[in-house]
């Protein structure tokens, strides 16, 4: 025979609540409209400076990507062997390509949806800093051996 639930577990009905059709309230209605306006207002002042950044920082990046590519074309490091030099190039490339994702998605109208992606630049990036430091070794050699 099965436990019973504990007194504070959900009930059945709890977690699938009888769902309904019904009309639109009208003070919804008149706040979306009130909003919309707003909205639209404020694309209006704003948009244009917005997609001014956007451009500024899609051309930073395609200097990364062109700095980037340049470096694998003019030094002769393995850019997949186990060094310093190559996880540092690696990395710097996940950070590239997680900023060029950003801005695509930003430039798509795409905010919130972004935070994951920063988040994920900021660790990058934190562990480009750690790859870098030549005091710093056993973080390096962890990832390395992945």
């Amino acid at each position: 025979m099965s436990d019973p639930a504990p007194p504070d577990a959900p009930t059945p009905d709890d977690l699938q609540p009888r769902i309904s059709r019904r009309a639109l309230p009208a003070y919804i209605a008149r706040n979306r409209e009130r909003h919309e306006a707003q909205n639209e207002a404020d694309r209006e002042r704003l948009e244009p400076r917005v997609d001014e950044h956007i451009r500024a920082h899609g051309l930073a990046l395609d200097f990364l990507d062109e700095s980037h590519q340049w470096l694998a074309d003019h030094f002769d490091f393995d850019l997949t062997g186990d060094t310093r030099p190559a996880a540092v190039w690696q990395m710097a490339g996940r950070c590239i390509g997680l900023s060029r994702l950003t801005v695509d998605a930003l430039s798509h109208g795409y905010t919130t949806e972004v935070l994951h992606l920063a988040r994920a630049i900021h660790e990058a990036d934190r562990l480009l800093d750690v790859f870098t430091d030549p005091e710093e070794a056993d973080l390096l050699r962890r990832w390395l051996a992945d």
